[in-house]
């Protein structure tokens, strides 16, 4: 069975008697891990519990072809439900676990834990999905919709109150991993106090304070056509570890909201007064360089733009490609095609 998404909350509270083995995959392992535990939690297990849980690696499964079996057919001291986990499961554990959902052997759940398995091709993903015993959850980025209901959760258990505009900035700005933009999320949190309010103006100014201009400095030398500054951020976001594909999805942002001006200044409004009604707001240090841009852009560049990135992104996700490299490689084309429509004007 393949978990959907608008099934997922209830299924990991309640996953069903006949379901024996979860597996829970994706490119975001802060979101593979959360949701690994939200199952234990749902079997009245609390993580960690050695007498209740056996951890595996696939070596270990592999070495030993019975361990599996032996370790789901254990009874727990206090006759309590069972979990065996396997942390970094891949495809060549299949055999095993087809073995297992053939004579269920037992009543422990089994949860395998892996890193991004391409769903089309994988063979334990298959093997999951087409078994009435077994169950696929699929982990990846989340979408702005995805990460605005994370924040605002997140917001309202520290007791902060966010103001519509800051969190929609939050969710297009913020690194789409998990991981990383719950950390921020927190970061703003002590920043505001509890039962405090949060506004745009305040989450541009921690942001700005923590370094967190980066990623819009990085875009805007690059639409400018700034090459001295882009060298400068491009070496400021790898000592930071800014990832590539954040840094694509930034620039894909900022390319919309171009267009987006470009549309508005169509229907014959002025560019002051359609950069004023754009939401979110535009940081007040760049309404120079965004209205210069709009001159240095237009639509059907942008949109060449926009395609161009789109694949980027894709090439960036695939496995073993030098994605740091591509990417700066693309903010300096940007920059370089910027200047020159410049130097023509």
């Amino acid at each position: 069975m393949r978990v959907q998404p608008r099934n997922l909350e209830s299924f990991l509270k309640n996953p069903g008697d006949g379901i024996r083995c979860v597996l829970i995959y994706g490119s975001d392992q802060t979101l593979v891990s959360e949701r690994s535990k939200a199952l234990t939690t749902s079997l009245g297990i609390p993580p960690g519990d050695p007498f209740r849980t056996d951890e595996f690696s696939s070596d270990q499964i592999m070495s030993d072809k019975a361990l599996l079996a032996d370790a789901a057919a254990a009874q727990s001291l206090d006759q309590g439900s069972r979990l065996v986990r396997i942390t970094d499961a891949t495809d060549r554990i299949t055999p095993v676990i087809a073995e297992f959902l053939e004579f269920l052997p037992g009543a422990a759940m089994v949860i395998l834990e892996a890193k991004e398995l391409v769903r089309s091709r994988s063979s334990l993903v298959k093997l999951l999905e087409g078994n009435d015993a077994g169950a696929s959850v699929a982990c990846y980025d989340d979408s702005d919709r995805d990460r605005e209901a994370v924040f605002s959760q997140m917001f309202r258990d520290a007791g902060v109150q966010v103001d519509n505009d800051a969190l929609d900035w939050l969710a297009a700005t913020l690194d789409a991993n998990r991981g990383i933009s719950r950390r921020e999320i927190e970061k703003l949190c002590l920043f505001a106090g509890q039962g405090e309010r949060l506004t745009l103006d305040m989450v541009l100014q921690a942001a700005a304070e923590a370094g967190g201009a980066a990623m819009d400095s990085l875009v805007f030398s690059a639409c400018s056509g700034d090459v001295a500054q882009l060298e400068k951020w491009l070496e400021r976001a790898a000592m930071e570890d800014l990832s590539p594909v954040a840094m694509v999805r930034s620039l894909i942002g900022h390319f919309f909201k171009l267009l987006e001006l470009h549309a508005s200044t169509s229907t014959g409004l002025g560019v002051d007064a359609a950069m004023k009604a754009m939401r979110p707001p535009i940081f007040f240090k760049n309404v120079e360089p965004m209205k210069r841009q709009h001159r240095l852009w237009p639509e059907k560049s942008i949109k060449d733009q926009l395609t161009a990135l789109a694949g980027l992104e894709s090439e960036l996700k695939s496995t073993g490609s030098p994605d740091r490299l591509l990417c700066e490689r693309h903010f300096y084309q940007i920059a370089i095609l910027a200047r020159r429509r410049g130097q023509a004007r």
